[in-house]
């Protein structure tokens, strides 16, 4: 069961460092809120 909730986070965190590399921080951010309350009950 918490492998699959770390699963959101390990994909965040990848997803987070793609977009810094791409200098694309607005999505990052955007990206981080949509995942923070898609995990928020």
């Amino acid at each position: 069961m918490a492998t699959f909730l770390l699963l959101p986070a390990v994909l965040a965190i990848s997803q987070t460092h793609a977009d810094v590399v791409g200098g694309n921080l607005l999505n990052s951010a955007l990206f981080q809120r949509r995942v923070y309350y898609s995990l928020t009950p």
